[in-house]
């Protein structure tokens, strides 16, 4: 009997969530800020948008199917699709922040113009649809009816390549154009540096980054298993954990980007210093006001003891 191993695409155990949770939360602050402040204006926010929502996309049906109640084969693959679009999307955007970072470093301008911004969003958007729609027609979720899971099954030994096309291909096709990028722009940095631009680079090195980091481990694991070599499950668990919490890094580079972080201490201070005001006010009117309440109470005693003089005088 061959040996397999069941990769549940949506993890009911508790440690393994907090993950997606942490991920699906930061993620949501960002998009809400995003569109409450209005931070899409220029290329980089709207490509960052993209990025958060996909991120939203691959997060939330994890918090969805995670609970051990009655599923079943189409609501895993609905579930999936949402997932894996998320997951495609968020790959192909990240090596386009890669893409944006080399032309900075040769045209010295973060400005997308209209032609990349529509070769991003055909790549990144448009073709993840029609990957997810592919994937939909095919034997790559199953439904286990015994753990009311939503799962994956992989032969040891094997090369398994739904899971290559669907979710290998795409990833490594985003690691190495990240990585040629990276490249490219090597060589261009220092003088962009050396001339002082204002651009936030950090921003484009680090989504990118995010993508590899996140990903590769889980993805070296997987391709073990291809060779007949069966990875640590505790190791597993971690890559896993890693892979959920590339939408929480995501979000804080973006807060980072739009300065929401000082913005949001800024508020809370301003809120702070209101409520002091408020509350130094109040305490101040409570004293007026006892203070009033005492003078009129010797008003009326000073006038009963006048009253009662007139009367004795009589």
């Amino acid at each position: 009997m061959s040996d397999t191993i069941i990769i549940p695409f949506f993890p009911s155990d508790t440690l393994l969530l907090i993950c997606p949770f942490l991920s699906f939360i930061a993620c949501l602050a960002a998009l809400i800020a995003s569109l409450s402040l209005r931070l899409y204006k220029d290329s980089m926010g709207v490509m960052s948008l993209y990025i958060i929502i996909a991120d939203l996309c691959f997060e939330f049906p994890k918090l969805i199917a995670c609970f051990g109640y009655e599923k079943s084969f189409h609501f895993c693959n609905i579930m999936l699709a949402f997932s894996h679009f998320g997951m495609v999307s968020s790959f192909f955007w990240a090596a386009f922040f890669a893409h944006l970072l080399f032309r900075v470093a040769k045209t010295h301008n973060v400005h997308v113009n209209k032609k990349y911004m529509t070769l991003y969003v055909v790549c990144a958007v448009v073709l993840p649809i029609l990957h997810t729609i592919a994937s939909m027609f095919t034997d790559y979720v199953e439904y286990n009816p015994t753990t009311r899971s939503c799962i994956h099954t992989m032969t040891v030994g094997q090369v398994d390549y739904g899971y290559v096309f669907y979710t290998q291909l795409p990833l490594v096709m985003a690691i190495l154009m990240s990585l040629y990028w990276y490249v490219g722009t090597i060589l261009q940095l220092r003088h962009v540096f050396e001339k002082g631009h204002d651009f936030d680079l950090l921003t484009l090195i680090l989504y990118p980054a995010i993508l590899i980091i996140c990903w590769t481990p889980a993805t070296i694991a997987s391709t073990m298993a291809f060779f007949g070599i069966r990875p640590n499950p505790s190791l597993v668990a971690v890559f896993q954990g890693l892979v959920q919490l590339q939408g929480f890094f995501d979000a804080l580079v973006y807060g980072r980007s739009k300065s929401l972080f000082r913005f949001i201490w800024l508020c809370c201070r301003k809120r702070r210093s209101i409520d002091q005001r408020i509350s130094q006010s109040s305490e101040q009117d409570s004293i007026d006001t006892e203070e009033a309440l005492r003078l009129s109470l010797m008003r009326r005693e000073i006038r009963k003891i006048d009253t009662r003089s007139t009367t004795e005088m009589y």
